[in-house]
């Protein structure tokens, strides 16, 4: 199973990057959830996110702050542990007024429960690292 975890996380990435909700939704499953570990990379979000609703909020603000070409999310390492994933990404934007492009280091820890996925996103790869047991 935990490897179809690993490809259902892959193409959920590939929908957000191609900018195609409806599909990324469906990748995420009926009551989604998303919880911000640590912020200050992306000021404004919600510390959660649950549900259909919350991923449609999620991917409003998260699409909304940058220009046309929007938030791109670069897989630099996944790792299939068992129940979890865990996902380290660069997540590539050009600001909407400057376009000035940012890089920003980013990590994702998911499970899934009951077939519906979580996430916990850290601003920090080293503290990913450290949340599933591996050295940071």
């Amino acid at each position: 199973m935990s490897e179809q975890n690993v490809e259902r996380y892959v193409r959920g990435v590939e929908a957000w990057n191609r900018g195609e909700l409806d599909e990324w939704l469906e990748r995420t499953g009926e009551e989604p959830g998303w919880e911000l570990v640590t912020g200050g990379a992306f000021p404004g979000l919600a510390p959660v996110y649950r549900g259909r609703e919350g991923a449609v909020e999620l991917w409003d603000a998260l699409r909304g702050a940058w220009d046309e070409r929007g938030l791109h999310i670069v897989i630099e390492r996944i790792e299939d542990l068992g129940e979890t994933v865990l996902a380290l990404l660069t997540m590539q934007a050009s600001g909407q007024s400057s376009g000035v492009p940012v890089a920003i280091k980013w990590a994702h820890v998911i499970t899934f429960e009951n077939g519906e996925q979580q996430i916990r996103s850290y601003a920090s790869w080293d503290q990913a690292l450290t949340a599933v047991g591996l050295e940071g």
